[in-house]
């Protein structure tokens, strides 16, 4: 059984048609959730979504594959729409007022989630059958050219190495049990997008 989760329109990125050719079994746009589940920035939290992802866990007992695509921290930064108490205070003296505040928007935002993906972790690692999860971006914020060249100014900005940059994203690869003849821990590894399905297999 393969699900597709996106807390949004289905139409976007033509993603109604895209996941059915590319063989998911159902797609679970915004209308699959509840019009009153929470919100944060961009849309329903993470944390919310993670729920979607567990209710389908314990709904079939075979294989699955669940894509869970988050909206919560999609860009821009200038809506400045947290409440007070999520907000990370930083003090970076090269950015100007307004890039400060982007930049504050979206650090906080990552600690939400930071926290929201420990909890679902933890959860995961209570789920009676074997998961393996990937965690990954599709793209950075809206922010990385602007901090590429300052943190690396040094650097041609017309380099390729320092073009590619801002399109590298982090992940990681967790299993809630031990995956035989691996280290249960790894060093990072530089890859494409499309090499993380081989690598977890």
């Amino acid at each position: 059984m393969a699900t597709a989760i996106h807390p949004s329109s289905r139409a976007n990125w033509n993603r109604e048609t895209v996941y059915e050719e590319m063989g998911f079994d159902q797609f679970l746009d915004i209308s699959s959730f509840d019009p009153n589940s929470p919100t944060r920035h961009s849309g329903v939290t993470d944390a919310t979504t993670y729920e979607k992802v567990l209710e389908q866990l314990s709904s079939f007992d075979g294989p699955q594959l669940i894509l869970d695509v988050t909206m919560q921290n999609h860009g821009g930064y200038g809506a400045f729409d947290l409440p007070e108490d999520q907000r990370v205070d930083l003090d970076i003296t090269w950015l100007d007022d307004y890039a400060l505040e982007e930049v504050a928007e979206y650090v906080s935002l990552i600690e939400l989630s930071d926290n929201e993906l420990e909890e679902f972790v933890e959860e995961l690692r209570e789920v009676d059958r074997p998961v393996v999860l990937v965690f990954f971006g599709d793209h950075q914020p809206a922010l990385g050219s602007t901090l590429n060249e300052h943190l690396y100014s040094e650097e041609d900005s017309e380099d390729p190495a320092h073009q590619q940059r801002v399109y590298q994203v982090p992940y990681l690869i967790w299993a809630n049990y031990d995956v035989a003849g691996n280290s249960q821990t790894s060093e990072r590894a530089d890859m494409g997008i499309n090499d993380l399905a081989a690598v977890t297999l």
